[in-house]
């Protein structure tokens, strides 16, 4: 418990550490904690809700937990699909993030209801190294991309930390003009070590951002390398973010990443780094040819970008609506669909599997029989392991 303070004080220190608790996290957890223990020391309890409301409305929602309180399936579809309500939507990719067994069954089941909803949605993929600017990026072209017609949606993954499974969730804070706007949702998410650039339920996510009635689909990808392009099988039009200096033409031709983008921007083109800039982009232009596939319609463009410069933006924005005009939404979404089975399919084997055996068993029996080699040890584990996966 921490000491008495006053309200003043309670409002500066929420103001100057949380601005919006829309979302949860460690640190955010971590303070609605504290700040409850204040207000309980200072106020009567018959006045707390109230005084929640005064310093910020969204306190209860954090504080409370009937709140959170999980509802049945039609609570989550009429709000998704009927509502297109934002706040419902969250929750329902939340049950679906969830490792709870009753979270994962209720979220299959909303998500069957989801998939019955056609939606022409434009999904875009945002990728490229770790510090390239990707959240700029997008905040920067989001609000020029959709009209008074239209809703987005930005879906960020935010690495996960190998020691302890956490992340911090920052992309949505960088976001916060976006995070104002009603028209737009924005959604972080952990990546889960999941390999590839993408968390392993993103493509689930659009499914149910489509049914909200969302038009533009933005997966923001974790920074990645070269070999990581699983964004490209979940999205109609991926954009590969580089700063100048990435490379030149050699680099231009290797192959991965830069062969599935549709659209390359140098981003940063600004200040004196102009003329590199623009060399970068004369560069992969001229491989643009050789790292093209052969089986799509469309050729790799290469454009700059700046977000202190709009004349960026709308070139940018072009180039995406150009993109679309030509696009194909039966061939490729047919393409994708036997590669999004085969992810799906794995990804939830491996889960089953790696919530079943224990690795630390394998580990000590080669440990304690010097001889015995680790393949042979999986062996001897797999053939005592009965498993069974009860959906019903």
């Amino acid at each position: 418990m921490i000491g008495c303070a006053s309200l003043d004080n309670i409002t500066i220190a929420h103001s100057k550490i949380c601005a919006d608790l829309s979302f949860q996290t460690p640190l955010t957890q971590l303070f609605a904690s504290r700040l409850k223990e204040a207000l309980i020391c200072t106020f009567v309890s018959n006045n707390f809700n109230d005084t929640l409301n005064s310093i910020n409305p969204r306190l209860n929602k954090i504080l409370n937990p009937q709140i959170h309180e999980v509802k049945d399936v039609s609570y989550y579809t009429t709000g998704i699909i009927d509502d297109q309500d934002f706040l419902i939507l969250s929750q329902a990719i939340t049950l679906l993030e969830s490792e709870n067994l009753a979270h994962k069954k209720l979220a299959t089941e909303i998500l069957l209801a989801c998939e019955a909803v056609s939606s022409q949605s434009k999904r875009i993929g945002i990728t490229g190294s770790p510090g390239v600017g990707k959240s700029t990026f997008i905040e920067s072209i989001a609000k020029e991309l959709i009209n008074n017609d239209h809703r987005a949606a930005v879906l960020t993954i935010d690495p996960t930390s190998i020691d302890n499974r956490g992340s911090i969730l920052g992309d949505k804070t960088r976001m916060d003009q976006l995070s104002q706007d009603n028209r737009i949702f924005v959604r972080p998410s952990p990546s889960r070590s999941f390999l590839g650039g993408t968390h392993a339920l993103t493509y689930e996510a659009i499914i149910m951002c489509e049914a909200c009635g969302i038009n533009y689909i933005i997966v923001e990808t974790v920074g990645v390398g070269q070999s990581e392009y699983a964004v490209s099988d979940i999205v109609d039009c991926s954009i590969l973010l580089l700063l100048p200096g990435a490379g030149d033409e050699l680099q231009g031709i290797k192959k991965g990443i830069t062969q599935i983008a549709d659209l390359i921007v140098i981003n940063k083109t600004d200040g004196e780094r102009i003329a590199l800039a623009q060399q970068v982009a004369q560069d992969y232009r001229a491989a643009a040819h050789i790292t093209s596939n052969s089986t799509k319609d469309w050729n790799t463009q290469v454009c700059l970008h700046s977000s202190i410069d709009p004349k960026f933006d709308l070139q940018v924005i072009d180039q995406i609506q150009q993109y679309f005009e030509q696009y194909d939404y039966t061939v490729k979404r047919n393409a994708q669909r036997q590669k999004i089975l085969d992810t799906r399919l794995r990804y939830h084997l491996s889960e089953i599997l790696s919530k079943t055996i224990d690795a630390n068993e394998i580990t000590s029996q080669v440990l304690k029989s010097p001889n015995l080699h680790p393949l042979k040890a999986v062996d001897q584990l797999l053939k005592r392991i009965d498993i069974e996966l009860n959906l019903d």
